[in-house]
């Protein structure tokens, strides 16, 4: 069975629901100012999370959902899209403007599943936190779900800081590296980002070209 990594609503993605006002002046909905809306800003995470999934490998071939959605300027306010891996790994998101606050992620491999509902923005109200979702065994026997031997299980671990605090302190220890020991700047993450936005813009030549794959 192939390795799938899902990324979007009620199953797999980021979304929220911008209101009226949002989506008429917002410059994430604006053609001169972020041209491949939703896509460009929501969709940045889902690759970005599917990337760290793959062990920031490029995938062969991306293709585009059909039911885009785009504003009176051409901007993509929802979308979803396919990115498929050399070895199987399959990633599929969506990314929406319009939809209620969802930021669900799911890890499915052949025996067990792993589900965060909050890849992207932590609520911290009981401290700074990783969790989720682990499941292991659920299958089918004999035509019935079999689920008495899944096991699933909430897993946490405490951060000592939160996740936008983190960060900063990555970023401060590269700077200290630099100035104060002649360390030469971490490529990874100017490789990683270009990355992203190479196939953020191959997803956005799929929609454009009626959801042909594109190959990277």
């Amino acid at each position: 069975m192939r390795p799938r990594l899902w990324t979007a609503p009620s199953r797999l993605g980021l979304l929220f629901s911008g209101g009226d006002d949002f989506l008429a002046g917002n410059i994430r909905v604006k053609k001169d100012l972020d041209a491949l809306g939703a896509l460009g800003d929501l969709a940045w995470y889902n690759v970005r999370v599917s990337l760290e999934a793959a062990a920031y490998r490029r995938p062969t071939l991306v293709q585009g959902h059909l039911g885009a959605v785009r504003n009176s300027e051409g901007v993509l306010i929802e979308c979803g899209a396919t990115l498929l891996w050399a070895d199987g790994l399959i990633s599929s998101f969506d990314c929406s403007f319009r939809n209620s606050l969802r930021q669900w992620l799911e890890v499915v491999g052949n025996n067990s599943t792993l589900a965060f509902d909050d890849f992207v923005l932590h609520n911290d109200s009981d401290g700074p936190r990783c969790g989720y979702q682990l499941t292991r065994g659920s299958g089918i026997s004999n035509y019935a779900c079999d689920f008495g031997c899944e096991v699933s299980e909430r897993v946490t671990a405490d951060l000592p800081l939160p996740q936008e605090s983190l960060m900063w302190a990555a970023f401060g220890r590269m700077v200290r590296a630099i100035r104060d020991e002649g360390a030469p700047p971490d490529a990874s993450w100017a490789e990683q980002s270009l990355l992203t936005q190479e196939i953020l813009c191959a997803v956005a030549r799929s929609l454009d070209e009626d959801c042909k794959p594109v190959a990277l």
